[in-house]
């Protein structure tokens, strides 16, 4: 779902909550790749790719997640998702 379809006070919320989830587990993969979609459909494009290397930093690698993931449809032109990728081959 876009961002724009998303009403204001939800992307707030959904905001809110993935950033206090990801200060009660900051490490944690799972949590950082969801933020890094949640960022991406709301398009915080930094926020997103901040959080994916993070994941991957820390034991994410699921590639085939990230390459199949329609909230990352957005950045897949962007060479940092290529370098991402580059990283989980």
């Amino acid at each position: 779902q876009s961002a724009e379809a998303l009403g204001a006070q939800t992307r707030a919320n959904l905001r809110q909550i993935k950033l206090r989830a990801m200060k009660m587990a900051p490490d944690d993969v799972a949590t950082l790749y969801n933020a890094g979609c949640l960022f991406c459909v709301m398009g915080n494009y930094d926020r997103c790719f901040e959080c994916l290397e993070k994941a991957v930093d820390n034991g994410f690698a699921h590639r085939v997640w990230i390459e199949n993931d329609p909230d990352l449809e957005p950045v897949r032109k962007e060479a940092r998702y290529k370098v991402l990728l580059e990283r989980l081959a």
